[in-house]
């Protein structure tokens, strides 16, 4: 019980979030990188040239998706009470 209360605040919730989005770009980039390894159907220039693309692909679409699950709780950061108290400093 307690682990499931820990796992509803926010912040437990976009570390896990980022953490699994980590791991998933990680074994992404690990497949493609086997996966070139064990086949030879291009010259070696080319098959790195996609490995380095197809990396780069990943890596983004991880960013991506990261700020989309951020921004799809966007209400709830207002609700912080860090968020609202940061919102009423005045800027001198």
């Amino acid at each position: 019980m307690f682990f499931f209360g820990l796992f509803q605040q926010l912040p437990v919730k976009i570390l896990t979030v980022a953490l699994l989005i980590i791991l998933m770009v990680y074994f992404i980039r690990k497949s493609i990188k086997l996966f070139f390894d064990k086949t030879s159907f291009l010259d070696e220039k080319r098959e790195k040239t996609l490995m380095h693309f197809s990396n780069q692909v990943t890596k983004v679409l991880g960013l991506v998706f990261f700020f989309i699950y951020l921004l799809s709780h966007s209400s709830t950061w207002q609700s912080l009470s860090l968020v609202r108290s940061w919102w009423q400093v005045p800027w001198h």
